[in-house]
């Protein structure tokens, strides 16, 4: 499968979508009381379901986390505008 193929589908899934919009709003609630080791490997899990992807380590800032995709290093992260959260990809 290609890169361009791989990021489509990992922007376009609505259950790592939902998952990562529910721990980034979570992690903004709970970040003094919660270990984010914990939100690490909630996404990881949910992440590396995809096929040729590889979790790297999660982020704070932006939410997210950077993956390893066709060799190419990538963060993965919610981006929140007007009240709604979007899924994003971007080369690191």
């Amino acid at each position: 499968m290609e890169l361009k193929t791989i990021v489509s589908e990992l922007v376009n899934d609505e259950t790592l979508h939902d998952q990562l919009g529910y721990l980034s709003a979570r992690w903004a609630d709970e970040k003094e009381h919660e270990d984010f080791r914990d939100y690490e490997n909630a996404m990881k899990s949910t992440i590396e379901a995809h096929d040729g992807v590889t979790f790297i380590k999660g982020t704070k800032r932006p939410f997210g986390a950077h993956v390893i995709v066709k060799e190419q290093k990538l963060a993965v992260f919610m981006n929140k505008k007007n009240g709604y959260y979007n899924l994003k990809c971007k080369l690191v």
